[in-house]
């Protein structure tokens, strides 16, 4: 175990918690530098007094225990009621039992039998929405206390109307408790106690009022409780008596319609909208952004059998169906119980495969196209039999599963596109073969505003039509929820030397961080987004048709600039040639390797392209003596050429060139490389600097 600090805030009597712990065995607790008294609970410590108490079986002073550390019993109620709905044992449920006793009898309240009843029946798709919903309160908390240090308003309006939003979703998945903690947040960031005179009273007097029935639904009435109830009620008896809320920082927005103003942008009322389900057959709609979206089912994810009666999940929803390998080909089990629920039929071509997953309110459809791969197919070039054997299968799937509804009249769609169960989840960050050592590959969700033949990110902020909207997901996307919004825009270009970019997706920051755009969504003249920061979040070039097709995934770099956007103004992005190398080498006296998986194509702005298929880079290595201008004979870096080679070395040898070793021609000489290739099949002429070992 572990001591959990909880922090104050300046707000009289109000102390946040501490950020609780997530699905982890033994969560980590992080302070908020903001705020100011110090409060150490010592679970090591209360543990060690309760089990002694239970090992004499002396209830009371278990009781008494309780009474005087009621936030250390708190958090053990939860972290051993997430345990429990992952995998109980005899010993969890020992304990559990003794926490619930001791708090119905230290405070005559069934807060821990209900939390226990809560995790115990929890079923896997609604722990699964649960932690996605915890780790959205842990990057919440993040930016929520970086605006309070800052004294930043408009940001921290931002942080509590997101913490507002995921209280509701909390709800949707039964979790009470996480419920009422986010309305806490809220309602303290609106508060005075923070703000001065700066703060909106209504809306923290609602939150306080969300508190107090959140918390009484779980029967924990305690000091936050309390605390709540009281600056609840004075604040709403202010706004009854009619407070002037413009002289105490309502935040209300001047303009016609809007009610709401959140870091510069107003917004109006919030509106929520039923979406229904519509399946996607295949790739024949609307261009999506995507690197993983293509024909080529080598490079999709999916699943990866051994012998008839192996199971395999989805990389990204491992907690979602899982597939069965059968006598004669897949099946898939939805509900995870063991036993298939539907066969996939196993014909050479895009299937649509079509389920229901969730219960109770969390039910909704979903599914993915699945194509078995032949014995024809073209891995990185290599004419390659990737069908089905007897040890192993690859069932291959695409995104395809769609919600679709109006808004304010113009079609809206939404694709998981990131294959999460969600519809409007943010990216997610995988690693696969092609890329350099620790670099992911994130993937992202996509939307289809009107008749676009262009699908976009999904994002937080979306222009429909000419009118911009705040657009959330929720209860996994089955429904939106739109506000209008007033916000200040300017213009964001692309200048790109060399092969044409199929899409180029960019991000914001600060109050817009859950904005992504796609630069090449408005063609050359750029798109509109609203004034900031943004940084690229990836990008792709693919160029050829069907298994001939080349792609190339662009990633930023530690170094790649970030760019503003000013109201009203142009901002041009520069990327592409001339093109370079990035590699590593190790020596010793005699020789010098180079590493074939460190070899990154980069481009003028510090952009990298990686997941180079059907043409990863072979490039020549010169080598020449420190400080000189010679070289010698440049040498080619191996790479897998053939059928046998690629099995012999792995398919993910296949994404790169093969290290390469070269003689000094006298030891202990200190040496520069420089790496060449004179026509690569996608960037032309990429050469890097000299550079030592």
């Amino acid at each position: 175990m572990m001591k959990y600090t909880v922090l104050a805030t300046a707000l009289s009597a109000l102390c946040l918690l501490p950020s609780l712990p997530g699905a982890a065995p033994v969560p980590s607790m992080r302070p908020a530098s903001t705020l100011a008294a110090q409060e150490v609970i010592d679970l090591d410590k209360f543990l060690k007094e309760f089990h002694r108490a239970m090992e004499i079986k002396a209830t009371k002073e278990m009781a008494s225990i309780t009474r005087r550390n009621p936030d250390a019993a708190l958090i053990l109620i939860i972290e051993y009621g997430e345990r429990i709905s992952i995998q109980t044992n005899e010993e969890l449920e020992t304990d559990m039992a003794a926490f619930v006793r001791a708090w119905r009898d230290a405070f005559n309240s069934e807060f821990g039998a209900i939390m226990y009843e809560y995790f115990s029946l929890m079923k896997v798709q609604v722990r699964s929405f649960r932690g996605q919903r915890i780790g959205d309160f842990k990057v919440f908390e993040r930016d929520y206390n970086a605006a309070i240090e800052a004294r930043d308003w408009a940001a921290l309006d931002l942080a509590c109307e997101r913490y507002e939003v995921l209280a509701k979703s909390f709800v949707k998945a039964g979790d009470y408790y996480y419920s009422s903690e986010c309305w806490r947040r809220a309602a303290v960031g609106f508060d005075s106690g923070i703000r001065g005179n700066d703060a909106d009273i209504e809306r923290a007097g609602k939150a306080y009022a969300e508190v107090v029935a959140t918390r009484k639904r779980i029967e924990l009435e305690d000091r936050h409780y309390a605390q709540a109830k009281a600056r609840g009620d004075q604040l709403l008896g202010l706004i009854k008596q009619g407070a002037d809320s413009s002289g105490d920082g309502s935040g209300g927005s001047e303009k016609e319609g809007f009610t709401r103003k959140v870091s510069g942008i107003s917004l109006g009322e919030s509106v929520t909208r039923a979406l229904e389900f519509e399946m996607l057959t295949d790739l024949k709609g609307a261009y999506r952004p995507a690197y993983q979206v293509t024909e080529l089912a080598p490079i999709w994810n999916g699943f990866n059998f051994g012998k008839p009666g192996t199971t395999a999940n989805i990389l990204s929803f491992k907690e979602g169906p899982q597939g069965i390998r059968t006598g004669g080909g897949v099946s898939i089990d939805v509900d995870r119980d063991g036993t298939g629920d539907l066969d996939v039929d196993i014909t050479g071509n895009i299937e649509p495969v079509e389920f229901v997953i969730g219960e109770g309110e969390a039910e909704r459809k979903w599914g993915f196209l699945a194509q078995v791969m032949g014995e024809d197919e073209i891995y990185q070039g290599i004419g390659t039999n990737m069908g089905v054997s007897e040890n192993n299968m690859s069932l291959p799937i695409l995104p395809g599963a769609s919600m679709k509804g109006e808004i304010d009249g113009v079609p809206f769609r939404v694709i998981d596109d990131n294959l999460d169960g969600t519809y409007g989840s943010q990216p997610h960050y995988w690693e696969f073969w092609g890329l350099e050592g620790g670099s992911t590959q994130p993937e992202y969700d996509t939307i289809v505003v009107g008749k676009s033949k262009r699908a976009i990110p999904w994002s937080e902020y979306v222009q429909v039509e000419s009118q911009w909207y705040q657009v959330l997901s929720g209860n996994f996307g089955k429904e939106i929820v739109t506000s209008k919004a007033q916000l200040e825009t300017g213009t964001l270009k692309l200048s790109f030397s060399g092969p044409k970019p199929s899409f180029m997706i960019i991000r914001g920051a600060n109050a817009f961080q859950f904005c992504f755009f796609d630069l090449l969504a408005g063609g050359k003249d750029g798109i509109e987004v609203p004034a900031g920061t943004y940084s690229l979040l990836a990008g792709g070039i693919e160029k050829g048709k069907r298994k001939q097709t080349m792609k190339a995934l662009i990633l930023p770099s530690v170094n790649l600039k970030a760019w503003t956007v000013k109201p009203g103004e142009t901002t041009t992005i520069e990327m592409g040639a001339p093109f370079s190398f990035r590699f590593k080498a190790e020596e010793s006296s005699k020789i010098v390797r180079v590493k074939g998986k460190s070899v990154v194509v980069v481009g003028s702005a510090g952009e990298r392209y990686e997941r180079l298929w059907n043409c990863s880079p072979r490039p020549e290595v010169a080598m020449r003596k420190a400080g000189t201008k010679k070289s010698g004979r440049a040498v080619s870096m191996p790479s897998i050429l053939d059928r046998d080679s690629l099995f012999d070395q792995g398919f993910g040898a296949a994404w790169y060139p093969l290290d390469l070793e070269l003689d000094k021609r006298k030891p202990g000489e200190e040496v520069e490389l420089m790496l060449l290739e004179k026509k690569h099949k996608l960037f032309g002429k990429i050469e890097s600097d000299w550079k030592k070992p």
